[in-house]
């Protein structure tokens, strides 16, 4: 028996495609599979399609952010995986389901994602490409340049993975909640089936790449050095003095009086330079010595 999905339609506004979404989904050949919408707003057309099927549960919330909708959605979800789709976009045809969970089973996946096909006045546009396996350590690289890992819209994720999150990941934006699902599994794939439509309708905006400090998109643990920093009021001390080495040869004595006077100019503190030479000429040789005549706040070493 396949496994059952639960699809996921949050609606927090006006979205002008909702019932589109709606219907490409009710009209899906998956056999096992639930449609549940979370709305802040009663809309009469949508509580007549919950009537008339038995795939369709309709829940009205009344809650500031989107976020608390998913949450409130996962928590009614009782498929062994889940489909988001947000209101704007659709489900290209009626094998969409099919395909995506035929390439969730066969890639052993637990979160997948696909390449959007984009919808731009009334043009469909879409790339190829092989599925592929998403390392873990490379996610975040993914984030930045594609849109598809930072957006929900699309996703098939094994529900299980979503209960492993902490009560606060679930209300964090897409791009952060994505994060964190990366981190707990265990074979990401990314799909180019392009079942899945974005439609570019006024204010059916791609999310841009959040870059601040929630985000998490950063590749080092160093912020946390300056955070600590901070918080114990480190003052950074700028050196009385500041050393520099230079390796060179022949073919750069003529180009590393220019580099020091540089540094010199461009600096008030004092100069420690430490130059490390092979085979220089006499001539050579003193022309380093002039240098640290002639330079005052550098020591020459050589």
């Amino acid at each position: 028996m396949e496994g059952k999905i639960s699809v996921i339609i949050l609606v927090h506004g006006d979205e002008k495609e909702l019932n589109r979404c709606v219907d490409r989904i009710l009209n899906q050949n998956y056999e096992n599979y639930e449609l549940i919408v979370v709305s802040t707003q009663k809309n009469s057309e949508l509580e007549e399609k919950a009537n008339n099927t038995d795939l369709m549960t309709l829940y009205i919330k009344d809650v500031d952010k989107l976020e608390d909708l998913r949450a409130y959605a996962l928590n009614k979800a009782d498929g062994d995986r889940v489909l988001f789709v947000e209101p704007n976009d659709f489900l290209i045809d009626e094998q969409s389901i099919t395909t995506l969970n035929e390439v969730y089973t066969q890639k052993n996946a637990d979160l997948l994602l696909n390449s959007f096909m984009t919808l731009r006045d009334g043009k469909f546009y879409f790339i190829g490409g092989e599925d592929e396996h998403i390392l873990r350590n490379v996610f975040l690289f993914q984030q930045i340049e594609k849109v598809e890992f930072r957006k929900l819209g699309g996703a098939l994720i094994k529900k299980n993975l979503l209960d492993e999150m902490d009560a606060d990941d679930l209300v964090k934006s897409d791009q952060v909640l994505l994060n964190r699902l990366s981190r707990k599994a265990k074979n990401i794939i990314f799909s180019y089936q392009n079942k899945y439509v974005y439609d570019q309708v006024v204010g059916n905006k791609l999310p841009e790449l959040d870059s601040g400090k929630e985000s998490e998109l950063y590749f080092s643990d160093t912020f946390k050095i300056v955070e600590q920093n901070k918080k114990n009021g480190y003052v950074n001390k700028i050196p009385e003095k500041i050393s520099v080495a230079f390796c060179i040869d022949e073919n750069l004595v003529e180009k590393i009086g220019t580099l020091i006077y540089s540094i010199s100019e461009n600096t008030s503190s004092f100069v420690n330079a430490y130059i490390t030479y092979d085979n220089l000429s006499e001539r050579s040789l003193a022309r380093l010595a002039m240098l640290n005549k002639i330079i005052p706040r550098l020591i020459l070493d050589y």
